[in-house]
């Protein structure tokens, strides 16, 4: 059933036949589901929950919960941030969360935030009467690497998060790929106009896949591992090929490569460092073929990344981790992104 807020599907037959002039008609509904791409297809980048009742992960001081990385889709200009935060575990103090971004590509620092807590005073429970829900936009350059880190101050617990990309109120020519020709009958047809349209489907086809897989431990700390041996991240210890049992992600790509590929082109970015020598985080599926690997190789904890493709079907993947037998590896978060430069 069509809606109205979306464009009238494009038949060949109807409305590009070969061996006749272009019909207004066909540019007219390729334009219009093309600037429906660019204002309104646009993607969560990361959503995480806390246990009720759960007071440990929260510390005194300030805490980096969580770090995720992506890249902004062609046609974000904002990120939507909703979460909601429970009682702290202190009586002194002023507990409050707060998103840091960091434009990458740009070199732009920017907060959003603080969103104040509780104060537990009566060693309550987690009961729905206690909860608090915040919610904040801030905006963002299209097509640009972020990283973000999520900080609590004075033993804040934030019970949830949810981060996603929205376009801008008002759609135009300032807005990448965004297409504002005026498409009647015996109007030149210019490259200009073929160029914004058919750049800017390849450009979004491209980064702005919906597949956005983030891990980091509850607390934000750090999982570590000295043996060459490659673990399952999320558990710290098993190890071997995966099954459907081992903790990892279930992800069904299928229909998602293009008509020339088998694959699907993603980023893999994990956050960690080695004192010495160089640790792997890797993504490997339960058939045993691991589809790419980062190589974390710097005392100082940073982002190291790594492309590659991952299989067009429904698989399930796990994330293992491994140093080198000498030195420790820390990892504190991994971010898998559907991207191709």
């Amino acid at each position: 059933m069509s809606h109205i807020y979306y464009p009238s599907i494009i038949h060949p037959n109807r409305d590009a036949r070969n061996g006749m002039y272009p019909a207004t008609s066909f540019y007219s509904r390729l334009q219009q589901a093309h600037n429906h791409l660019v204002g309104f297809r646009h993607k969560t980048v990361f959503q995480r929950t806390w246990r009720l009742g759960n007071k440990t992960y929260s510390g005194a001081a300030s805490t980096n919960l969580a770090r995720f990385r992506w890249r902004t889709g062609y046609g974000a200009q904002y990120l939507r941030i909703v979460g909601l935060q429970c009682v702290a575990n202190t009586s002194t103090g002023d507990p409050r969360t707060e998103l840091e971004l960091v434009n990458v590509t740009d070199a732009v620092t920017t907060t959003a935030g603080p969103w104040q807590g509780y104060i537990d005073t009566a060693s309550t429970g987690d009961e729905p009467s206690t909860w608090r829900i915040f919610t904040d936009t801030i905006a963002v350059t299209a097509g640009k690497v972020y990283t973000a880190t999520f900080k609590t101050y004075d033993s804040c617990r934030p019970m949830a998060l949810l981060v996603m990309e929205i376009g801008g109120g008002t759609i135009t020519e300032s807005v990448s790929y965004y297409c504002a020709a005026n498409m009647v009958s015996d109007a030149p047809i210019l490259d200009a106009t073929r160029e914004k349209i058919l750049g800017g489907l390849g450009a979004m086809y491209r980064q702005n896949g919906a597949l956005q897989v983030n891990w980091a431990r509850d607390d934000g700390s750090a999982r570590t591992r000295t043996s060459a041996t490659a673990a399952n991240l999320v558990d710290g210890t098993t190890t071997g090929t995966p099954t459907a049992a081992t903790y990892g992600y279930s992800c069904d790509l299928r229909y998602r490569n293009s008509s020339s590929r088998t694959g699907v082109p993603v980023e893999l970015a994990v956050y960690g460092s080695i004192p010495a020598g160089s640790g792997t985080v890797k993504v490997i599926d339960t058939g045993g073929t691991t589809h790419l690997t980062a190589t974390v190789n710097s005392a100082t904890p940073g982002w190291f990344t790594a492309t590659g493709t991952i299989a067009a079907s429904d698989l399930k993947f796990d994330l293992q981790f491994a140093g080198d037998g000498v030195n420790t590896l820390s990892v504190y978060a991994v971010s898998l992104v559907e991207y191709e430069s």
